[in-house]
């Protein structure tokens, strides 16, 4: 069971990880590797499900060149089954994370399928999907948090919603 949320951060994470396109901002983007994020904001059950944080992939310290200085990964588990997970990603200082181009280019690293904008309340989230998953990703402040659910899950809506409560 915790192989397939280490499997999710593979699919989430990595391409994230990866400073993409060229030049300066590359440059700049790989100051340091990548540290473990403390989401103190979380709490241990959303809407039943046990909120726990799980192993970030070996190596992930040594990333240098990251638009995303910290990461860590959440897991919800209905019993031992995972249910869903959340990523979350502080930008380094250096990226201009509010440059519409620049989110652009990151959604288009996520998911399989085009992301689509959809407004809750006051936020933007994108909507897409992975392999057997849905994903919703949205920006807050200098993070970007990514909620992946399984197709099964009934309520990932509510899900969302219970998420973007919740501050980094």
């Amino acid at each position: 069971m915790r192989r397939t949320a280490a499997l999710l951060v593979a699919a989430l994470v990595l391409p994230l990880l990866a400073a993409c396109g060229g030049g300066e901002d590359d440059a700049e983007a790989g100051a340091g590797g990548v540290e473990a994020l403390d989401a103190d904001f979380l709490p241990e059950q959303v809407l039943g499900l046990d909120v726990g944080k799980e192993d970030l992939p070996t190596g992930i310290e040594d990333v240098r060149a990251s638009y995303l200085d910290a990461v860590s990964l959440f897991s919800m588990r209905s019993d031992e089954q995972l249910q869903a997970t959340l990523q979350v990603g502080r930008f380094r200082d250096s990226v201009d994370f509010d440059d519409a181009g620049f989110r652009r280019g990151l959604l288009t690293q996520i998911g399989s399928t085009r992301p689509q904008a959809v407004r809750l309340g006051d936020r933007t989230v994108y909507m897409t999907s992975g392999l057997e998953q849905r994903l919703a990703i949205w920006f807050a402040g200098d993070h970007m948090l990514i909620l992946g659910t399984r197709q099964e899950f009934e309520r990932p809506r509510t899900l969302l919603r219970e998420m973007l409560e919740l501050q980094p």
